[in-house]
């Protein structure tokens, strides 16, 4: 796209950001390398184009930039190179080049004291300063129901609230136990006895910037009303309860979801897949819940467990806080993936840390199209806000 004749971007004071390195490698190719991405952007541009990256610091405009490389060329007796304004404007358009201010102009100081840091990673992923702030001011606004503040939950919740989500729906029935000193990311010995949701509700209030909740003490189970105890007014739901079982509050969650549109994002962290991947359900694009459990029954048919000689099984799992923590931040960033406009693939499989490995293990599930509760849903899509 030519842009010699506008004059708004020619009066642009752009800036390289701090955050891309360049680098020329031996076959004469430019590389950006977004540093924290690791994302990379390899083009073949002219030499005196390469040598103009050095001048975009915001000391001159586009336009006073252009005059110069333009009598550069003049003096290089050659008018063949490409265009320093497409240039420019390429770059500019890939979240390359900013205006220094941009952060400001989009938020308050207060903001972007508290999120300069992830509005740049932001900036990587959408490759626009204008999507960058889109994608948090979505955070912002968004109204969490999170099912469940225990080993998984609670990490969840403290990465979204230093994400920016403010907005919660909490619920869980059970109180802080010294049980939960080992993996609770908001155990605090002095708070043994009190509600976890009231101890969730503090922790929001006093890290948010504009904290808007709701709690409720009560269990999800099979009979729950959905709509009843997380309200109308939801964006996203997570679902960390694995009680009766994580499975079947899943499906039940699931199918709400599916019936009104919204992402369900179930978490890892359960019984023996303390560190497994979760998996992002989104109405019309990803397998829902009753997929997963079709898909498992298929696959798992021919396999006899033997009885085991321990009923109550459920304090028999090992685990570590790192292995709760990498389950959130791994449902974190497909939270992230899913609010984002160049996110991709919401649901890139079933999976977990291996320890012994210290590998990553994944398959990825397909929608069922003979699933009662989504098999027709593709047209369905979530909510807008």
């Amino acid at each position: 796209m030519n842009c010699s004749h506008d004059d708004s971007f020619g009066s642009l004071r752009l800036w390289l950001r701090d955050g891309v390195d360049v680098y020329i490698s031996p076959d004469s190719v430019v590389h950006f390398v977004f540093l924290s991405t690791r994302k990379r952007l390899r083009l073949r541009v002219s030499p005196p184009l390469v040598e103009s990256l050095e001048w975009l610091d915001g000391s001159a405009s586009v336009s006073e930039l252009d005059a110069r490389f333009s009598s550069r060329l003049s003096a290089l007796d050659n008018l063949n190179y490409a265009s320093f304004r497409d240039f420019t404007q390429y770059l500019y358009k890939k979240g390359i080049l900013v205006r220094e201010n941009w952060m400001n102009d989009a938020f308050p100081s207060e903001f972007v004291a508290r999120f300069s840091r992830q509005l740049n990673f932001f900036l990587d992923i959408e490759e626009s300063t204008v999507a960058a702030s889109a994608l948090l001011q979505r955070i912002l606004e968004q109204r969490v129901a999170l099912i469940g503040v225990g080993a998984v939950g609670s990490w969840i919740l403290r990465e979204l609230v230093q994400l920016g989500f403010q907005r919660f729906v909490l619920v869980d029935p059970k109180p802080l136990s010294p049980a939960d000193r080992t993996r609770n990311a908001l155990f605090d010995h002095t708070r043994i006895g009190e509600p976890k949701v009231v101890i969730a509700d503090r922790y929001i209030h006093s890290q948010a910037i504009c904290p808007e909740t709701r709690i409720r003490q009560i269990p999800l189970d099979i009979d729950t009303d959905v709509a009843s105890l997380i309200g109308d007014d939801v964006d996203l739901i997570i679902n960390t309860a694995d009680e009766p079982y994580i499975g079947a509050t899943s499906i039940k969650l699931s199918r709400y979801c599916i019936e009104n549109g919204l992402p369900l994002l179930v978490a890892g962290g359960f019984d023996a897949h303390l560190a497994s991947l979760s998996e992002m359900i989104v109405p019309g694009q990803t397998p829902c819940s009753d997929c997963y459990a079709m898909h498992f029954e298929e696959a798992l048919q021919d396999w006899k467990p033997i009885s085991h000689p321990i009923i109550d099984r459920r304090r028999g799992f090992g685990g570590l806080p790192s292995m709760s923590a990498f389950a959130a931040s791994a449902a974190v960033l497909k939270i992230v993936r899913l609010y984002s406009e160049k996110g991709g693939d919401v649901e890139q499989g079933r999976g977990e840390f291996l320890f012994d490995k210290y590998d990553i293990d994944s398959f990825k599930v397909e929608r069922n199209p003979n699933c009662p509760t989504c098999g027709n849903s593709m047209a369905q899509q979530p909510h807008e806000n």
